[in-house]
């Protein structure tokens, strides 16, 4: 971590007195505000049906969490494909793919039977995926209708289990899975860039199941708290 960014987290944490810090907590407290705002009134879009979600015919699982950061999504996407393919379900794994190109584009790094792009063309976390899932095609795209549309007509699955989409509303879910950290859970309890939320806590409301995750690396008593909350 760069000591901008280390300086950064220690504003979040409420680190540090003294007038500098407290106008710079200010500073991104009402930045934040405006950030909040923003998320809420296009939620309200979506909500009034002013923005519409699409409904591809697969069920649709998201995994995803509530706070900027690596929660195990890679790791939950693993388990929840290999324990979907050992009940005989076919599946495909959309991820956003860091470097899928334009807005639009859509590419399949694997068919199942085979790696079809490298990390380079995918990006780290799609071609892990794709690595680590042999018979489970994973395509990218940046727009996961698109993706999700092209993964129906190429492979027919029966569920797409969609990498990191618990904020993307465009398309329509039928399981919303929540990862929670167990050493920061609730991002210093600011959205972005006061903290690390990327939309408020309330949204935790949306997730049909939740996964407390990197438990082994807190409190045990932290642990029991946040599982009862």
């Amino acid at each position: 971590m760069s000591r901008s960014t280390d300086n950064v987290l220690a504003l979040m944490r409420g680190e540090g007195r003294g007038l500098k810090p407290s106008l710079a907590r200010f500073g991104l407290l009402m930045l934040s505000f405006l950030y909040g705002l923003g998320i809420r009134v296009y939620r309200l879009l979506y909500r009034l049906r002013l923005l519409k979600s699409v409904r591809l015919r697969p069920v649709v699982i998201s995994v995803g969490n509530l706070t900027v950061g690596g929660t195990g999504k890679t790791t939950a996407v693993q388990r929840i494909v290999r324990a979907l393919q050992g009940a005989g379900i076919r599946c495909v794994v959309l991820s956003y793919g860091y470097r899928a190109g334009n807005r639009d584009s859509v590419g399949v790094v694997s068919d199942g039977r085979g790696i079809l792009m490298d990390a380079g063309e995918s990006g780290d976390e799609a071609h892990l995926l794709a690595m680590s899932l042999p018979g489970t095609p994973v395509v990218i795209g940046r727009r996961r209708v698109l993706s999700g549309a092209e993964a129906d007509r190429l492979f027919h699955p029966d569920v797409l289990v969609c990498d990191d989409a618990y904020q993307y509303w465009r398309l329509e879910r039928d399981l919303d899975i929540l990862l929670v950290d167990a050493v920061e859970p609730w991002g210093y309890g600011y959205v972005l860039p006061r903290g690390l939320l990327r939309e408020p806590k309330a949204a935790a409301r949306r997730a049909g199941a939740a996964v407390i995750t990197h438990a082994d690396l807190a409190d045990f008593s932290a642990v029991d708290a946040l599982r009862r909350e």
